[in-house]
């Protein structure tokens, strides 16, 4: 009762200076007192855990759990067992050791789904499998992986019964940019379109939409999986366009990005068609661009040109193949003045070479 006294008026030391005393003599104590001190140790150790104090939190928990499994019949596969071990794969997780971290997530994720998944726990059983989930990255066990998935969704239909639908979604967002840090693109396309679809199902949250599919679009580029990248990029400009007020500043930035994104894509598929029309469009919109994008934009599409040009020449067309070059001049001058780096200037170099100007 006094820890629940101290812990109710957020005196954390009062409770440690307590606990800490009568943990020094719990083997003198009776079955019902070391009951008792069990509980306290569970209750101060969740809320240190609350407060972000997970070292000192797990030097209370696991005395708690000792007592408890000796002491209290009704503590093994309970509610107050399971949040224990979540509660201190958390701690051993945030102290970077995934091997034993995810043992006992594990245990933990066995137990919520013995039980149930039990309402009053869903967030708490939530963020136990969205760090068991992130120690099996660590760990690279795509199996294990899976069955964290499907629990996950199973959550997920479960919170939308209590309208909380999109905490599972923040979850895979989440898992998406861990992977995506970890520089394991492809994991983190799987996290991402899982968050994307099921912020779909709700038809209410744009903006996380639109924020997906430029993830999804940036970490299929990265695998080279450029058609993927593509098709990300151009579902995400559509949502931007079939927004009222599509122009405003900051839809006008994600357009002109959109645009970029997509021209760069094309670039690689080599559908010089999509990606001049979609780099014009980005240019239009220069004013949001940064002086890199721009840079990139404007020398490929004079690399663009000079391409154009030469297929003219050969095919015999010199009058529009002149207006090509001609095309191509200006649009290096025109990347030239963005930046000083020297990534125009070796594009402009080659296209001078190629034109007989040796000396310039």
């Amino acid at each position: 009762c006094l820890i629940q006294t101290y812990l109710h008026n957020k005196d954390l030391e009062g409770a440690q200076s307590l606990l800490d005393d009568w943990n020094s003599y719990y083997l003198s104590f009776s079955r019902e007192v070391n009951r008792a001190l069990g509980r306290a140790n569970l209750e101060f150790g969740l809320a240190l855990v609350k407060g972000c104090r997970y070292h000192i939190a797990r030097y209370y928990l696991e005395p708690a759990m000792e007592l408890l499994q000796v002491h209290d019949a009704t503590f093994s596969d309970s509610e107050s067992q399971a949040l224990c071990l979540s509660a201190m794969g958390y701690c051993v997780f945030m102290q970077v050791d995934f091997e034993v971290a995810s043992l006992l997530l594990k245990q933990a994720r066995l137990m919520w789904k013995s039980l149930n998944w039990p309402i009053e726990h869903l967030k708490t059983i939530a963020y136990t499998l969205k760090n068991y989930m992130e120690c099996l990255l660590e760990l690279d066990d795509p199996t294990e992986e899976a069955n964290v998935r499907e629990d996950l969704l199973m959550l997920h239909s479960l919170l939308v019964k209590l309208q909380n639908d999109m905490l599972i979604a923040d979850v895979f967002t989440c898992l998406g940019m861990v992977a995506f840090n970890q520089e394991r693109e492809g994991r983190a396309v799987v996290f991402f379109e899982q968050a994307c679809a099921l912020h779909k199902q709700s038809k209410v949250n744009t903006e996380e939409i639109l924020k997906l599919l430029r993830f999804i679009g940036v970490a299929s580029y990265n695998c080279l999986d450029f058609k993927k990248a593509a098709s990300a990029y151009l579902e995400c400009l559509q949502l931007l366009e079939g927004q009222q007020h599509c122009m405003e500043h900051n839809k006008a930035s994600q357009v002109a990005e959109c645009c970029a994104s997509l021209g760069f894509t094309f670039s690689r598929l080599r559908d010089f068609d999509n990606m001049l029309m979609y780099y014009q469009r980005a240019y239009e919109l220069e004013v949001h661009l940064s002086p890199e994008d721009l840079e990139l934009i404007i020398t490929n599409i004079g690399s663009l040109y000079h391409v154009k040009a030469v297929k003219l020449e050969k095919q015999g067309n010199k009058d529009l193949a002149a207006k090509y070059y001609g095309q191509a001049r200006d649009a290096f001058h025109k990347a030239l003045r963005y930046s000083w780096k020297s990534f125009p200037f070796i594009n402009y170099g080659y296209f001078l070479l190629c034109q007989g100007f040796y000396l310039e």
